[in-house]
């Protein structure tokens, strides 16, 4: 007669092994040490772990399935601490941000960061050609250029994190003013989580939106001619255009929604403002895959 092998509890090994995983995180300088005072808010967990494996854990399939059951909860505990316990890698530095115009008589700016909220306005200092102060996390590289070649200055601000971030992202903030007196091409896009442009004193000549951004305040200026394109990953967007402004909207594929006036002529997916034809400053706004809504107010 052969010997019975009896499956014990898998619930303190993993106990152990998830310990044993946070003290190796927090010796190598993944987590800081404070994390502990977030792993104590986790503790019903365990209870809920011990339950399933006195349910589940005897005999090989219900050991098996309670080990992967277990190893799920722990796994996303772990996952938790980590994105939002008490790390380092979310400590922030602010960074102002000056940058002269250097004798350019018209600008290309380009702006992109993980994840937070992205603030642009007008500036008053007509030498300057962006200024303001951006949130930098810990894991992330600053990168910064500026040059100006045949009357053209080119500023480009972007962060890399070399962690994805989910938890506490969204509360880092870029506030930027830009000049409103120099022609303007102006693309912000890569993963913001909500922007709040306010374009309506700058001097457009092309704007674009694009990359991951979740919801989107956009106030375009009354003056002048000029491109739009919102595209490519971007949630909500809500556009605030004067009554002035001529508006003719072109709405390729992929698009959720879109609400316009009710005095805007429709056609094959092409939205016009009534003054388009005439109106001296006009926009042509052209929305393309990936957008969900897009909502055209006056303003």
């Amino acid at each position: 007669m052969s010997a019975r092998i009896r499956h014990g509890s898998i619930f303190l090994p993993l106990v152990l092994i998830g310990l044993g995983i946070v003290f190796l995180l927090t010796n190598l300088g993944v987590v800081d040490w404070d994390v502990w005072e977030s792993l104590v808010l986790f503790w019903p967990v365990l209870l809920i772990a011990l339950g399933l494996d006195l349910i589940l854990g005897r005999g090989i399939l219900r050991g098996l399935l309670a080990f992967v059951i277990v190893a799920v909860v722990l796994g996303g505990v772990a996952f938790a601490v980590y994105e939002f316990g008490g790390s380092e890698r979310w400590a922030e530095t602010t960074e102002p941000v000056s940058q002269a115009l250097e004798g350019a008589s018209r600008a290309e700016v380009r702006l992109a960061f993980g994840s937070g909220t992205l603030e642009v306005g007008a500036l008053a200092d007509p030498a300057l050609l962006v200024q303001g102060e951006i949130a930098v996390a810990r894991d992330e590289d600053l990168r910064r250029s500026f040059s100006v070649a045949e009357g053209t200055a080119r500023f480009s601000l972007e962060t890399k994190a070399r962690f994805p971030h989910v938890g506490r992202g969204h509360r880092r903030l870029w506030s930027l003013d830009l000049n409103p007196a120099v022609p303007l091409s102006l693309i912000v896009g890569s993963g913001v989580g909500e922007a709040r442009l306010n374009l309506a004193d700058l001097n457009l000549t092309s704007f674009e939106l694009a990359g991951g951004v979740g919801q989107a305040e956009i106030s375009l200026p009354g003056r002048g001619r000029f491109e739009a394109r919102l595209g490519g990953g971007v949630g909500k967007v809500t556009v605030r255009v004067p009554a002035s402004l001529g508006v003719r909207i072109e709405a390729a594929g992929g698009l959720g929604s879109i609400h316009v006036p009710s005095d805007y002529a429709r056609g094959d997916r092409i939205y016009t403002s009534p003054n388009y034809a005439t109106a001296e400053s006009r926009v042509d706004l052209r929305i393309a895959g990936g957008v969900g809504e897009v909502r055209v107010e006056l303003r």
